[in-house]
């Protein structure tokens, strides 16, 4: 199972060796080859994740708005009366299934469709309650619109720092991110249980 998570790689070679085939894999008419020797990768890889969190979930604020309207506005207020979790979970599930067509597109599992689906449903379920969080702590749709943003668009360091990974496992949507997902919101309710009881006494 640990191979299938790959290993974090920071070495120049590798790293120019999988942006050229990223390269290749997003414009399939590019033959453009990198060596990237002048620069290392990992203050590359501080770069991208400034990049990626800061000005990624700006960027994308826009096309993550839409979503979240719907997710953390109105189906989040509508399914209140179940509590943060049960609400987090069933919005968690709606949200893994409306990814199913993009899946059978290709999108983030191209080689394992119907695992892929199961592997969605896992994610989308297991940060749900970490973007219920930020909806009711900030209280605006604001917090979640910038963090979807900051996800889609971090996304992109785990096929350039991550030799031999399996979509699966070692993808922005595969199973790490998943135990991160669980991670967080184990530390969420503990160092902030009082705020999660306190929506809970709202509700009721």
């Amino acid at each position: 199972m640990n191979e299938n998570f790959g290993q974090v790689d920071f070495s120049s070679e590798g790293f120019s060796f999988r942006l050229t085939k990223l390269t290749q894999k997003l414009i399939p008419t590019s033959s453009t080859s990198y060596n990237i020797s002048s620069i290392s990768p990992i203050i590359l890889f501080f770069a991208f994740f400034i990049q990626c969190t800061i000005f990624g979930g700006i960027v994308n604020l826009f096309a993550t708005f839409g979503e979240e309207f719907g997710w953390r506005n109105f189906l989040l207020n509508e399914t209140k009366s179940l509590g943060f979790f049960r609400s987090s979970i069933f919005i968690g599930t709606i949200w893994g299934l409306w990814h199913i067509p993009l899946i059978i597109m290709g999108h983030n599992y191209p080689s394992s469709l119907i695992v892929g689906i199961l592997i969605m449903c896992l994610f989308t379920i297991t940060i749900s309650p970490i973007f219920s969080y930020l909806t009711y702590k900030t209280n605006s749709i604001l917090a979640p619109c910038l963090f979807h943003g900051m996800i889609n668009s971090i996304g992109i360091l785990f096929p350039l720092y991550i030799s031999n990974g399996n979509e699966l496992y070692s993808s922005v949507v595969g199973i790490s991110t998943i135990l991160s997902n669980i991670i967080i919101i184990l530390f969420i309710f503990i160092f902030d249980k009082k705020f999660i009881l306190k929506i809970h006494s709202k509700i009721e």
